[in-house]
């Protein structure tokens, strides 16, 4: 698992039942992986306030299960933005 998370740019994954709820985040096929989506960012309102997420999930749809991963650096939080994802220099990215 620490070899795949280095390859990935990630330094720390965890299982989960699934995301919190939210809206306008972005969620885009894995760029080398045909099985699996990835799920950036978000909004919702929690107690009167917006609270907007930075978090990166990844859904393989072959298997149902939700990870959460934690990249070094991560982006601030946003939400209502469009995101690409493709595969560059051997690397997945995401703008």
């Amino acid at each position: 698992l620490e070899k795949t998370l280095a390859e990935e740019g990630c330094v720390a994954a965890d299982d989960v039942a699934r995301p919190t709820a939210r809206a306008h985040c972005s969620l885009v096929a894995h760029p080398s992986d045909g099985r699996t989506l990835v799920l950036f960012g978000g909004s919702a309102m929690r107690r009167g306030r917006i609270q907007t997420y930075r978090d990166l999930y990844k859904y393989r749809t072959d298997k149902g299960t939700w990870s959460r991963r934690i990249a070094a650096p991560m982006p601030l939080p946003r939400c209502s933005h469009q995101c690409v994802a493709l595969r560059y220099g051997g690397r997945d990215l995401m703008y």
